[in-house]
């Protein structure tokens, strides 16, 4: 169904005026932020005029069913007074994707009190001279800028060339007047109504009446913006939010200033657009951040829970590829947030890793993205007769997602709505030109980027954060393949304070991408003493070390060899592979090496063990046992009967029942004076 389908004139107008009547102005402005977070996971609308939605609420989905006839009188699943606001985000919704003004909903409400006051105040026969000069004024301001459908303006009543009224105009609540009509301070309520309307960047609102298209409100305002460069948007940013100033940082106070910078975005292109959202977020992480001026040397659990949240939604808008990534315009603004975040980056507190978050997922995932680098290499490797490796997902060893299971390394870092629709069986063709165009388009990236730090360094001098830039520099060495200067400096940064793994890209999972596996091998013994020092999960770094081994000969030794180094802290790890590999006696050797009790270990644990070696587990209880006779207490007797109860089954097992007699002889000679535990040993049956 398109659009004039769906809204004629009449009908837009008839469900603002439904909303006004139906919904409170705190609903409708809960429901538009709903909107703006892209919430609305589905939205359907049938021929009988009925809107079905899928409302995102925390980790549970509320459905929305309303007739558009009736906007108050649909239904929601969630637990709010109806009408709700997942009600009203859906209908916000379902009016962008038509091309109508959001904000003539968003502010129905409050606009129909407003003409309602307006309207009395005429009646009651006060403000009328007022109203008078006031629409004088207003009707000569239209005639020397030549009439507000060719003006980014505030008012919604726009009319066409042939004088026709606009099919996104806002609706008023009263027939519209003339000038002369009599009623000025209606005409004012009227004009003031609804605020600015919004569009959808790319889509086009029809002209019912046929004659000349006008310029919707917004357009040159969007572009003066977006050629104005990112400070202007800051300043924006701060003139919006200037309102909050002084508020207690919460989840609340983030909310409200994201809505506040976010609420009179024009209608910027695609790409435009996603970096406006990005830098509104920049902002409200930076204000989050900043001093408080309150005397405490950190943020309160509420602040951190704010800055969490900022963080999930700049993560959530990076995750999608940037549109328009090859246009100029937004090259340039893409350019100008990137310094913003290294700056943010270079110079926040050392024990701060927010900004680092930040640039790493910006350089990777929209300035330098590797996923059309990852394509054709792993198409080239498919056509090639070869498997190309799966990213190996760590969502432990670092702090930035990384790509997840695939059966390709393409299919890796491709986003969903990019994914292979190809005929199975066939192979993409591999451009090589095309490849090696991207890597060099990569390699200038990473040196600029290079001297970009280089230069910060000089221009920061003792506000620079050595630990972050020492990160940076690591990783733009890493990309450009200098390897060895890489490695030196994150030792440099590893022996800074407050330093962790979580402040630093994955360094790991593209060489395992590319299949260069004695560089993995290399980065992972790297990498081994700076986990350790970290006290970082180590599983993923097992798991890539596995699949080292599986295409280098000598990684299983160095392999080895870096567990070893990293102990006790990777005693886990090491445990496990010394099991996966079936290296029984040196797990045994380990356990008596540690003196790790019987008593530490699940019956299922060491069960491969008493399968395979059931001898390397006699040395274990009999040592055991012997501890725990030395206790001398009741409950140390007990627990070393049941160690020899265990001892007896695997005497029998391996056939060796004559020296557990000879055992036993011994063991009651040597304690035949401890009544306690010879009484517990006659419980036990193992009385001879």
């Amino acid at each position: 169904m398109d659009a004039n389908t769906t809204f004629t004139d009449e009908q837009w107008n008839n469900l603002v005026q439904g909303v006004a009547e139906a919904f409170d102005d705190l609903t409708l402005k809960r429901g538009f932020q709903y909107e703006r977070m892209g919430s609305i996971e589905q939205l359907g609308l049938s021929e009988d005029r009925r809107l079905e939605a899928e409302v995102k609420e925390g980790a549970a989905l509320c459905r929305v069913d309303l007739a558009l006839d009736s906007p108050g009188g649909g239904s929601c699943d969630c637990k709010d007074r109806k009408p709700c606001r997942h009600m009203a985000a859906a209908l916000m919704k379902l009016a962008r994707l038509r091309g109508r003004p959001v904000s003539a909903l968003a502010n129905a409400s409050a606009s129909a009190a407003k003409a309602r006051r307006e309207a009395e105040e005429a009646a009651s026969g006060t403000g009328l001279a007022e109203g008078g000069e006031d629409l004088a004024a207003d009707t000569d301001s239209r005639g020397k800028n030549g009439g507000a459908a060719g003006r980014a303006s505030d008012s919604p009543s726009s009319e066409s060339a042939d004088g026709g009224r606009m099919p996104n105009a806002a609706p008023e609540d009263a027939p519209r007047r003339s000038p002369g009509d009599g009623n000025p301070a209606a005409d004012r309520a009227a004009s003031s109504a609804p605020g600015r309307p919004e569009f959808l960047p790319g889509e086009a609102a029809e002209n019912p009446t046929g004659g000349p298209s006008a310029k919707k409100p917004g357009i040159e305002e969007a572009a003066l913006l977006a050629a104005s460069g990112i400070s202007t948007w800051n300043r924006r940013f701060e003139e919006a939010a200037s309102s909050l100033a002084g508020r207690t940082r919460n989840p609340k106070f983030a909310e409200l200033t994201l809505q506040l910078v976010s609420a009179e975005m024009p209608p910027f292109q695609p790409g435009i657009e996603a970096l406006y959202r990005l830098n509104a977020h920049l902002f409200v992480l930076r204000t989050l951040s900043a001093p408080t001026g309150s005397g405490l040397s950190t943020p309160g659990y509420f602040a951190h829970l704010a800055v969490s949240e900022t963080a999930a939604g700049i993560e959530r808008i990076l995750a999608a590829p940037l549109p328009d990534r090859d246009d100029p315009q937004v090259r340039e603004r893409l350019g100008e947030t990137l310094h913003f975040v290294r700056k943010q980056m270079l110079t926040e507190g050392r024990e701060q890793d927010l900004f680092s978050t930040c640039y790493y997922r910006l350089l990777t995932r929209w300035a330098a993205p590797e996923t059309e680098l990852h394509a054709q290499s792993g198409a080239d490797a498919s056509t090639g007769g070869g498997q190309a490796e799966p990213a190996v997902e760590m969502p432990d060893l670092f702090a930035l997602d990384h790509a997840g299971h695939s059966d390709t390394a393409a299919d890796s870092d491709r986003p969903e709505s990019l994914a292979d629709t190809r005929a199975p069986g066939t192979q993409p063709e591999t451009d090589p030109e095309q490849l090696r165009r991207l890597a060099e388009e990569r390699r200038d990236f990473y040196e600029s980027e290079l001297q970009y730090l280089m230069d910060e360094e000089r221009e920061l001098g003792r506000a620079l954060n050595r630990q972050a830039w020492l990160g940076a520099n690591a990783w733009s060495r890493f990309c450009l393949g200098q390897d060895d200067r890489a490695r030196k400096l994150l030792e440099e940064a590893a022996d800074k304070p407050y330093f962790s793994p979580k402040k630093l890209p994955d360094f790991l999972s593209p060489p395992a991408r590319a299949g260069e596996w004695e560089r993995l091998a290399d980065w992972l013994e790297t990498f081994g003493p700076l986990l350790e020092r970290a006290r970082a999960n180590l599983t993923d770094y097992g798991r890539l070390w596995d699949r080292a081994a599986e295409h280098l000969p000598d990684a299983e030794g160095r392999m080895w060899a870096s567990l070893r180094g990293m102990l006790p802290h990777a005693s886990s790890l090491y445990e496990a592979k010394l099991l996966e590999r079936g290296n029984w006696e040196g797990w045994m050797d380990y356990q008596l090496s540690t003196g790790a009790e019987p008593s530490g270990f699940k019956v299922s644990d060491l069960a491969p063990i008493e399968k395979n070696a059931p001898e390397l587990l006699l040395p274990f209880y009999h040592q055991a046992a012997e501890r725990l006779v030395e206790q001398r207490s009741r409950d140390g007797y007990k627990a070393a009967v049941r160690l020899l109860k265990r001892l007896e089954k695997l005497y029998r097992k391996m056939k060796r029942e004559d020296r557990w007699n000879a055992f036993m002889e011994s063991f009651n000679a040597r304690y035949g004076r401890l009544r306690a535990l010879q009484e517990e040993l006659k419980k036990g049956k193992l009385m001879l």
